[in-house]
């Protein structure tokens, strides 16, 4: 495929996915029962977002994956992958079936690296022409899983938990900078169901041009009845952040 562009919008489930200026490339010997499938794939914007929430906005993604089939269960199972979003790499460890019409998956992942940087890479409207002349400090810990059947009544379980310790950044052209961010974020849902999620902040810091703010919540039920215990403190001078962050 190139420069191929594919959308899948689920209104049933309220997931969305879009793959813009994708470049792939698959080869494998498919008259065998079992073989090796290897996969690279360029994709310059990946978008996901689930219930009305964008967990990845037009990040670049880039696959370089080596895939055990077994076609008469057709089920594939990772062995040596790499899989980057913006700077940020992972690697994953499982497998996904589709035996029958369901798809059934058992996938763990991990960062591969451990610096703050590579997640800062993610977020929306940081990831700039000047991102590798950014300064930064600090340690990440990235992991989750997926795992579970899904059809069009369910949704696999699933989980991601995300630590930053002792980080910095400040971009070359910007005055100001933020420090001192601390994160210890966990996101779980044990059944697939939305509404079974369950979200920790038990740690969020940053000071921001010198402007602190704290949050700490936990969510439950956020579909049906959502249940928020949590607070929010600091101060947030607005007209700071242009001094922080580039903004359009």
């Amino acid at each position: 495929i190139k420069n191929g562009n594919i959308v899948y919008d689920d209104a049933s489930l309220g997931f969305y996915l879009a793959l813009r200026d994708m470049d792939y490339k698959l080869s494998g010997d498919f008259t065998q029962d079992n073989f090796t499938l290897n996969n690279t794939a360029n994709v310059n914007e990946l978008t996901v977002a689930y219930g009305g929430i964008s967990y990845l906005n037009k990040v670049k993604f880039v696959i370089q994956a080596n895939v055990d089939v077994d076609m008469p269960n057709f089920k594939f199972t990772f062995k040596d992958n790499k899989f980057t979003l913006n700077d940020l790499s992972f690697g994953v460890d499982g497998y996904f079936a589709m035996p029958k019409s369901d798809m059934d998956m058992h996938l763990k992942f991990k960062a591969d690296q451990s610096e703050f940087k590579n997640v800062l890479s993610l977020v929306p409207g940081a990831y700039t022409k000047d991102f590798a002349s950014v300064k930064t400090a600090g340690k990440l810990s990235f992991d989750g899983y997926v795992k579970g059947i899904y059809n069009d009544k369910s949704m696999p379980a699933f989980g991601v938990k995300i630590k930053v310790s002792d980080a910095m950044f400040q971009y070359p052209s910007l005055p100001k900078s933020a420090n001192n961010i601390q994160m210890d974020v966990a996101i779980d849902n044990k059944t697939g169901k939305p509404d079974n999620t369950i979200i920790d902040i038990n740690k969020f810091h940053v000071e921001m041009a010198g402007n602190p703010v704290d949050v700490k919540m936990h969510i439950e039920t956020p579909v049906s009845d959502p249940y928020i215990n949590g607070t929010i403190t600091g101060k947030l001078d607005l007209a700071s952040v242009k001094d922080v962050m580039p903004l359009k």
